[in-house]
Protein backbone atom coordinates (compact mmCIF):
# COMPACT_ATOMS: atom_id res chain seq x y z
CA UNK A 1 0.00 0.00 0.00
CA UNK A 2 1.40 3.37 -0.95
CA UNK A 3 1.70 6.28 1.46
CA UNK A 4 -1.09 8.11 -0.41
CA UNK A 5 -3.39 5.05 -0.18
CA UNK A 6 -2.65 4.81 3.52
CA UNK A 7 -3.54 8.50 4.02
CA UNK A 8 -6.79 8.08 2.09
CA UNK A 9 -7.66 5.03 4.17
CA UNK A 10 -6.94 6.91 7.41
CA UNK A 11 -9.10 9.82 6.29
CA UNK A 12 -11.95 7.45 5.36
CA UNK A 13 -11.65 5.86 8.79
CA UNK A 14 -12.00 9.27 10.46
CA UNK A 15 -14.87 10.28 8.15
CA UNK A 16 -16.89 7.14 8.82
CA UNK A 17 -15.96 5.94 12.30
CA UNK A 18 -17.13 9.00 14.28
CA UNK A 19 -20.54 9.32 12.60
CA UNK A 20 -21.04 5.57 12.94
CA UNK A 21 -20.10 5.67 16.62
CA UNK A 22 -22.45 8.61 17.16
CA UNK A 23 -25.28 6.78 15.40
CA UNK A 24 -24.71 3.67 17.52
CA UNK A 25 -24.56 5.75 20.70
CA UNK A 26 -27.78 7.53 19.71
CA UNK A 27 -29.51 4.19 19.11
CA UNK A 28 -28.34 2.93 22.51
CA UNK A 29 -29.62 6.07 24.27
CA UNK A 30 -32.94 5.82 22.43
CA UNK A 31 -33.27 2.19 23.50
CA UNK A 32 -32.60 3.11 27.14
CA UNK A 33 -35.16 5.89 26.87
CA UNK A 34 -37.81 3.39 25.73
CA UNK A 35 -37.10 0.62 28.27
CA UNK A 36 -37.93 0.38 31.93
CA UNK A 37 -34.56 0.10 33.64
CA UNK A 38 -35.68 -2.35 36.33
CA UNK A 39 -37.80 -4.82 34.35
CA UNK A 40 -36.45 -4.38 30.79
CA UNK A 41 -40.03 -4.10 29.54
CA UNK A 42 -41.06 -1.17 27.42
CA UNK A 43 -41.81 1.98 29.43
CA UNK A 44 -44.68 4.44 29.12
CA UNK A 45 -43.00 6.31 26.23
CA UNK A 46 -42.56 3.01 24.42
CA UNK A 47 -46.23 2.17 25.06
CA UNK A 48 -47.35 5.54 23.63
CA UNK A 49 -45.32 4.93 20.47
CA UNK A 50 -46.48 1.31 20.11
CA UNK A 51 -50.21 1.91 20.56
CA UNK A 52 -50.24 4.55 17.81
CA UNK A 53 -48.53 2.03 15.50
CA UNK A 54 -50.89 -0.82 16.49
CA UNK A 55 -53.98 1.35 15.97
CA UNK A 56 -52.70 2.35 12.54
CA UNK A 57 -52.03 -1.26 11.55
CA UNK A 58 -55.39 -2.37 12.92
CA UNK A 59 -57.23 0.24 10.87
CA UNK A 60 -55.20 -0.47 7.72
CA UNK A 61 -55.63 -4.26 7.86
CA UNK A 62 -59.00 -4.30 9.65
CA UNK A 63 -57.98 -6.63 12.46
CA UNK A 64 -58.83 -6.37 16.15
CA UNK A 65 -56.42 -5.85 18.99
CA UNK A 66 -56.62 -5.78 22.74
CA UNK A 67 -55.23 -3.85 25.66
CA UNK A 68 -54.69 -5.26 29.13
CA UNK A 69 -54.04 -2.98 32.10
CA UNK A 70 -52.72 -4.88 35.11
CA UNK A 71 -52.16 -3.82 38.68
CA UNK A 72 -50.40 -5.95 41.29
CA UNK A 73 -52.59 -6.67 44.32
CA UNK A 74 -50.94 -6.31 47.76
CA UNK A 75 -47.69 -4.92 46.34
CA UNK A 76 -47.51 -1.95 48.73
CA UNK A 77 -47.30 -4.38 51.66
CA UNK A 78 -44.10 -5.88 50.20
CA UNK A 79 -42.34 -2.51 50.11
CA UNK A 80 -43.68 -1.53 53.54
CA UNK A 81 -42.77 -4.83 55.21
CA UNK A 82 -39.67 -6.04 53.34
CA UNK A 83 -38.25 -2.89 51.77
CA UNK A 84 -37.76 -1.64 48.24
CA UNK A 85 -35.09 -4.19 47.27
CA UNK A 86 -37.57 -7.00 47.83
CA UNK A 87 -40.21 -4.90 46.06
CA UNK A 88 -37.89 -4.62 43.07
CA UNK A 89 -37.48 -8.42 43.01
CA UNK A 90 -41.26 -8.78 43.01
CA UNK A 91 -41.62 -6.29 40.13
CA UNK A 92 -38.99 -8.15 38.09
CA UNK A 93 -40.74 -11.47 38.78
CA UNK A 94 -44.07 -9.94 37.72
CA UNK A 95 -42.56 -8.58 34.51
CA UNK A 96 -40.97 -11.93 33.61
CA UNK A 97 -44.18 -13.78 34.36
CA UNK A 98 -46.23 -11.42 32.20
CA UNK A 99 -43.72 -11.62 29.34
CA UNK A 100 -43.71 -15.43 29.49
CA UNK A 101 -47.50 -15.53 29.16
CA UNK A 102 -47.64 -13.42 26.01
CA UNK A 103 -47.42 -14.48 22.40
CA UNK A 104 -44.37 -13.47 20.36
CA UNK A 105 -46.45 -10.79 18.62
CA UNK A 106 -47.61 -9.15 21.89
CA UNK A 107 -46.00 -6.24 23.75
CA UNK A 108 -45.57 -5.72 27.51
CA UNK A 109 -44.87 -2.42 29.25
CA UNK A 110 -44.29 -1.27 32.80
CA UNK A 111 -46.59 1.70 32.92
CA UNK A 112 -45.45 2.89 36.32
CA UNK A 113 -45.12 1.64 39.88
CA UNK A 114 -46.79 -1.77 39.99
CA UNK A 115 -48.96 -1.18 36.92
CA UNK A 116 -48.30 -2.95 33.62
CA UNK A 117 -49.92 -2.85 30.17
CA UNK A 118 -50.01 -5.35 27.34
CA UNK A 119 -50.87 -4.68 23.71
CA UNK A 120 -52.27 -7.75 21.96
CA UNK A 121 -52.30 -7.36 18.15
CA UNK A 122 -54.83 -9.47 16.26
CA UNK A 123 -56.62 -10.32 19.49
CA UNK A 124 -60.40 -10.23 19.95
CA UNK A 125 -62.21 -9.97 23.30
CA UNK A 126 -62.22 -13.75 23.75
CA UNK A 127 -58.44 -14.00 23.18
CA UNK A 128 -57.88 -10.99 25.45
CA UNK A 129 -59.70 -12.85 28.20
CA UNK A 130 -57.71 -16.04 27.67
CA UNK A 131 -54.37 -14.22 27.79
CA UNK A 132 -55.46 -12.18 30.83
CA UNK A 133 -56.48 -15.36 32.65
CA UNK A 134 -53.17 -17.01 31.74
CA UNK A 135 -51.32 -14.03 33.24
CA UNK A 136 -53.52 -13.91 36.34
CA UNK A 137 -53.03 -17.61 37.00
CA UNK A 138 -49.24 -17.47 36.37
CA UNK A 139 -48.82 -14.48 38.73
CA UNK A 140 -50.72 -16.38 41.39
CA UNK A 141 -48.52 -19.47 40.90
CA UNK A 142 -45.05 -17.84 40.74
CA UNK A 143 -43.23 -18.89 43.96
CA UNK A 144 -41.81 -15.47 44.95
CA UNK A 145 -45.12 -13.76 44.23
CA UNK A 146 -47.08 -16.45 46.03
CA UNK A 147 -44.81 -16.08 49.08
CA UNK A 148 -45.71 -12.37 49.23
CA UNK A 149 -49.43 -12.96 48.55
CA UNK A 150 -49.18 -11.06 45.25
CA UNK A 151 -51.97 -11.47 42.75
CA UNK A 152 -53.14 -9.16 39.97
CA UNK A 153 -56.27 -7.41 38.84
CA UNK A 154 -56.69 -6.91 35.10
CA UNK A 155 -58.86 -4.66 32.99
CA UNK A 156 -59.25 -5.48 29.29
CA UNK A 157 -60.47 -3.50 26.31
CA UNK A 158 -60.85 -4.38 22.65
CA UNK A 159 -60.23 -1.76 19.99
CA UNK A 160 -63.36 -0.14 18.61
CA UNK A 161 -63.51 1.88 15.40
CA UNK A 162 -64.05 5.20 17.20
CA UNK A 163 -61.24 4.58 19.72
CA UNK A 164 -58.01 6.48 20.06
CA UNK A 165 -55.17 5.63 22.43
CA UNK A 166 -56.72 7.66 25.27
CA UNK A 167 -60.28 6.32 25.02
CA UNK A 168 -59.11 2.73 24.76
CA UNK A 169 -56.80 3.08 27.76
CA UNK A 170 -59.55 4.81 29.73
CA UNK A 171 -61.95 1.90 29.13
CA UNK A 172 -59.34 -0.70 30.15
CA UNK A 173 -58.36 1.37 33.20
CA UNK A 174 -62.03 1.70 34.24
CA UNK A 175 -62.36 -2.09 33.93
CA UNK A 176 -59.23 -2.47 36.11
CA UNK A 177 -60.74 -0.13 38.71
CA UNK A 178 -63.91 -2.26 38.68
CA UNK A 179 -61.79 -5.41 39.17
CA UNK A 180 -60.04 -3.82 42.16
CA UNK A 181 -63.40 -2.78 43.66
CA UNK A 182 -64.91 -6.25 43.30
CA UNK A 183 -62.31 -8.09 45.34
CA UNK A 184 -59.05 -8.03 43.37
CA UNK A 185 -57.37 -11.03 41.68
CA UNK A 186 -59.88 -10.97 38.83
CA UNK A 187 -60.41 -9.80 35.27
CA UNK A 188 -62.99 -7.32 34.05
CA UNK A 189 -63.66 -6.41 30.43
CA UNK A 190 -64.66 -2.97 29.18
Amino acid sequence: MSLRDWQVLQQMHVNFSYPLKNALDFQKVKQFAMKDFLTSLGNRASYEEAIVRVISQSERHDYPFGLLVLDMDNFKQVNDTHGHQEGDKVLVACAKTIQNCLRDSDFAFRFGGDEFCCLLPESDSHTNGLIAERIRHAIEATPLLKAHNISCSIGTASYQKNDNQLSMFSRADDALYHAKQTGKNCIKAA
